[in-house]
C-alpha cells in the first residue's frame, strides 16, 4: 500500500532550478526516483548538498552544509508553502518557503540566520 506523505509531496512540487537576481545564487533540486537532489551554490561555491528521502510519515534530509561530515535533518511542513528541516547536532535548520515562483532559503546555526536567500525559478 502507498502512503502520501505531504512533505514529499511538497518537495515534489519544488523540483526546478532557482536563482537571484543577481544571478550570484542557485538553487537546484532534482527529483532521484521518489526523493530529491538538492545543491544550493553561492558565488561558485556549493553551500548544501543533499537528497531528500521518505523517513516514517515524513521527510529527512541528508546534507553536507560546508561541514566535513554528512548532518541529517528530520523534514516537516510548517504550512501548505512552508517546509523545514532540522537537526538536533549540530544545531541546524533549513527552512524553504515557496510562493508564486518564488522560493526563500533561510539556513539557521544555533538559531541565529546565517544566510537568507530570495530565488525564482528559472
Amino acid at each position: 500500500m502507498i502512503t502520501r506523505v505531504p512533505a514529499l509531496e511538497f518537495m515534489q512540487g519544488a523540483v526546478g532550478l532557482y536563482r537571484s537576481s543577481d544571478e550570484l545564487t542557485s538553487l537546484q533540486i532534482t527529483r532521484c526516483g521518489y526523493g530529491q537532489l538538492m545543491e544550493l551554490r553561492s558565488s561558485n561555491k556549493t553551500q548544501l548538498a543533499g537528497v531528500v528521502g521518505v523517513a516514517g510519515s515524513s521527510v529527512e534530509l541528508f546534507a553536507q552544509l560546508g561541514l566535513p561530515n554528512v548532518v541529517r535533518m528530520s523534514g516537516s511542513l510548517q504550512s501548505s508553502d512552508t517546509i523545514s528541516f532540522r537537526a538536533q547536532e549540530p544545531s541546524v535548520e533549513l527552512l524553504l518557503a515557496i510562493d508564486r515562483g518564488n522560493l526563500a532559503v533561510t539556513i539557521s546555526l544555533a538559531g541565529v540566520t546565517s544566510a537568507r536567500h530570495l530565488l525564482v525559478r528559472a
